[in-house]
């Protein structure tokens, strides 16, 4: 069951990732941050979004630690302004790794989160993004953007804000010549001059803007380094993925195909 398009994937626009800008503050309302709280603290570990109001994805390979927390509706990590309400954080009762994630490179690089209260969507802000509705849709040479909370250069520090990018899709056979051939068909690659995701930014959304609805179709996943010229941001492919994440998660707001 598809529900209506309507219901997820609007931003709110009102009027880092290396090479980005600030977004505004609750933008993309289905970015999460994944994070350790540590004596009143919070330590980013990755992003994710959200997909519906039990239910993050993110990439398999944030999800190694026992302490993670969903934090939804913060937008800068140095004044905690937007989270001083501790129902924004969310305990996780149930990790679900894909069956075939061995470590990165080997393109099954996705998991689910089960969060053990509902997300309020209506008193929080928050919203789900929608899942693609083609699932042999490519996307190459679509604008794409990716958000996150990661390092804005190579090597460098965590922004404080949430900052988003604009990138666009690669086709697979020119991210093999700079990958050596391990780019996979379950792979999604994307790029653009001096701008791509980086450390910190793992597990978080990269999305398609749909005439106003956006579709999640990658989920933050390697790279060389960070926009360094020639090789593109490696992303799992979440059209190769909709079977399995709807085996788990049941009805989802996914975007309609007309």
């Amino acid at each position: 069951m598809y529900i209506a398009n309507r219901e997820c994937g609007k931003a709110n626009k009102g009027s880092r990732i290396v090479g980005g800008t600030e977004t505004l503050v609750n933008e993309y309302p289905w970015h999460v941050g994944l994070v350790r709280v540590v004596n009143g603290r919070k330590y980013l570990v990755c992003g994710g979004s959200i997909i519906s109001n039990h239910w993050v994805l993110t990439a398999a390979h944030c999800i190694d630690s026992n302490a993670i927390e969903v934090l939804v509706g913060d937008h800068d990590f140095t004044t905690g302004t937007e989270t001083q309400d501790p129902a924004y954080l969310y305990a996780v009762n149930w990790k679900v790794v894909h069956p075939d994630y061995v470590n990165s490179v080997n393109g099954f690089d996705i998991a689910l989160l089960h969060t053990t209260q509902p997300l309020d969507f209506t008193k929080y802000g928050q919203a789900p993004v929608c899942l693609p509705p083609y699932k042999n849709r490519l996307y190459v040479g679509e604008r794409v953007t990716v958000s996150g909370w990661g390092t804005t250069s190579e090597g460098g520090s965590i922004s404080p804000t949430l900052q988003e990018a604009d990138l666009f899709v690669c086709h697979n056979s020119y991210c093999n010549q700079a990958y050596n051939g391990i780019i996979l068909n379950n792979m999604v690659c994307a790029a653009a001059n001096g701008k791509d995701s980086c450390q910190g930014d793992s597990g978080g959304p990269l999305v398609y803007n749909n005439n106003g609805i956006y579709e999640l179709i990658g989920v933050v996943s390697f790279g060389i380094g960070c926009a360094r010229p020639g090789y593109p941001g490696v992303y799992t492919r979440v059209t190769s993925h909709v079977d399995w994440i709807q085996r788990y998660t049941g009805n989802l707001y996914t975007a309609t195909s007309g």
